[in-house]
């Protein structure tokens, strides 16, 4: 048995990280050029829609982490607020109200011991390749490729300082994505890496929760998304353009959900509006706060205090320009990025497979496939090789 395991291993291990492709990343380039893209161009933020992707139910017969059903969960979000309510199982699409023009499919993808995970938005089937152990940027390339190549083009990378499961340099050249999971695991400096390498994602923020009857673990974070109805590809499209904003709903300590229930009824901090005037971005917000500016390497550019606008003049060597606004109550809204483009906006490209290098990877991981037997078979019980 144990024999038959270290087989299993090893054949595993040579296949992640001998097999895998290996890939010709494309070096960083900052966003340039002379007209600066805002994905709240126009929008007077009414009737946005409150929006939560990921959080887990009972599954697998329970062999995952996840409490309660999926009719509780969504009834549990629908009385929170929340007008989209995804159940993101692992590798599992729930199909549970999926007849509500609300409904919108999803699952977590990956099983590896770091945790490397996306979830996938509109999907209609799951991917299985994973690698188990620690993944190389080949190897997290190649699974977004995977992902990529199905029937869903909306790809979340899940809590990337979850583990460290992709520490922030990973973003400076991983492509195949289109959404960065904030919260909770607080990934501002993925998020900076990546907007610093000139790549056009959006941010997200989710409860993440796994046992829905904790009023600690639900309603905690959301994404409000800028669309004038709740149905899939009304959500989808104004995701992908950017037009959402994500907010730190906070938790207080004793918080019921009937608590919880009265501050939404009561009314949650809101966008006013954010423009470009020139080389000016100009931010309007409905409650007092502090609103803080920032640029290329997640550099602080500016902040005002105790304010409900504020300015920032967008100079030549700006990039891109992002902000954040935090409130007393200790609330949070984060904005998707303003940032640079010549006549069209930064198209995705993958990187190609650098084939020279997958061939000789996998010469050698076939040399240690027959290497490795042929060590068991000349050297059995500490036999000497004559």
């Amino acid at each position: 048995m144990l024999f038959f395991i270290f087989w299993l291993m090893l054949l595993g291990t040579v296949n992640q990280y001998f097999f895998c492709p290996q890939y010709l990343f494309i070096p960083p380039s900052p966003f340039q050029g002379s007209n600066i893209y805002n994905p709240y161009e126009g929008e007077e933020f009414t009737d946005w829609k409150k929006c939560n992707f990921h959080a887990h139910v009972r599954a697998w017969m329970g062999l995952t982490y996840g409490t309660s059903t999926a009719a509780i969960a969504m009834a549990t979000y629908d009385s929170l607020g929340y007008h989209v309510r995804c159940i993101s199982n692992y590798q599992l699409v729930d199909t549970y109200g999926n007849h509500q023009t609300n409904y919108l499919a999803a699952y977590e993808h990956g099983y590896g011991i770091l945790k490397h995970h996306q979830t996938i938005l509109g999907a209609s089937k799951v991917v299985w390749k994973d690698y188990i152990w620690p993944q190389t940027l080949s190897n997290k390339q190649h699974i977004l490729k995977k992902l990529r190549n199905t029937d869903s083009s909306h790809i979340i990378i899940n809590h990337p300082a979850n583990r460290n499961s992709y520490p922030a340099d990973n973003f400076k050249w991983l492509r195949g994505y289109d959404y960065i999971e904030i919260f909770p695991s607080g990934s501002f400096a993925a998020f900076d890496s990546a907007l610093s390498a000139g790549r056009p994602v959006f941010c997200v923020a989710n409860d993440d929760a796994h046992d829905i009857t904790n009023p600690l673990e639900v309603g905690r974070y959301c994404t409000w998304v800028g669309a004038h109805t709740a149905d899939k590809a009304s959500i989808l499209q104004a995701l992908k353009a950017g037009r959402s904003y994500i907010m730190v709903i906070n938790n207080k300590a004793g918080q019921s959900f009937e608590d919880k229930q009265k501050r939404v009824k009561a009314g949650l901090q809101t966008m006013k509006h954010v423009q470009i005037r020139n080389d000016t971005l100009m931010i309007a917000i409905n409650d007092t706060g502090a609103i803080a500016f920032y640029g290329q390497g997640g550099k602080m550019l500016s902040a005002s205090n105790n304010c409900v606008a504020a300015f920032y003049v967008i100079k030549p060597e700006d990039t891109y320009v992002r902000a954040r606004i935090f409130y007393r109550d200790g609330n949070e809204i984060n904005l998707n990025p303003v940032f640079r483009y010549d006549q069209s906006l930064p198209a995705d490209i993958l990187p190609s497979v650098n084939e020279t290098k997958t061939l000789l990877f996998r010469l050698a991981g076939t040399f240690i496939l027959i290497a490795i037997p042929l060590l068991f078979y000349f050297f059995p019980a500490g036999r000497k090789l004559s």
